[in-house]
This record gives C-alpha cells, structure tokens and sequence, in this order.
C-alpha cells in the first residue's frame, strides 16, 4: 500500500528533528525505499573537518565530561 501524504508527514518530522538536533543544514532526510518499506528515513550529506567537529562536539554535550572528550579528540 503507498501512503504518499504520511510519507511526506515522516520525511518533514525526520528533517525537523535534525534541525533541532544541531545537524548542519547541508544534512536532509531521505526516504530509504518507500514502496517496500514506509517511513524509513536515512540522513545523508557532506560535511567538512570543520562541521564534523562542530557536530561532535554539539552532539557531546549531554555525555560525561571524559566520554565526550574522548570522542571530541576522535574528531579531532
């Protein structure tokens, strides 16, 4: 069955989401294969060295201090 309208519904939530997480805007949503499988998303994009820092430290924010730093470091 193709349900068009709550595809799209999904496909606007799934960008929103990634918006409010902080993900660059260089990152959008895709649906993965909406006829076999309705309302899977995938994140796709291209980040440089300086978005990718910015997006691990960001996203590093609620973890401890030493889990962060190591993934920041990873980053870096």
């Amino acid at each position: 069955m193709r349900n068009d309208t709550l595809n799209a519904l999904i496909l606007r939530h799934g960008d929103r989401m990634l918006q409010d997480a902080g993900w660059p805007p260089c990152v959008d949503m895709m649906p993965v294969a909406p006829e076999q499988m309705p309302g899977w998303l995938v994140a796709c994009g291209s980040l440089d060295a300086a978005q990718i820092l910015a997006l691990v430290t960001h996203l590093c924010q609620p973890l401890t201090y030493g889990r962060a730093a190591l993934l920041t470091a990873s980053a870096r």
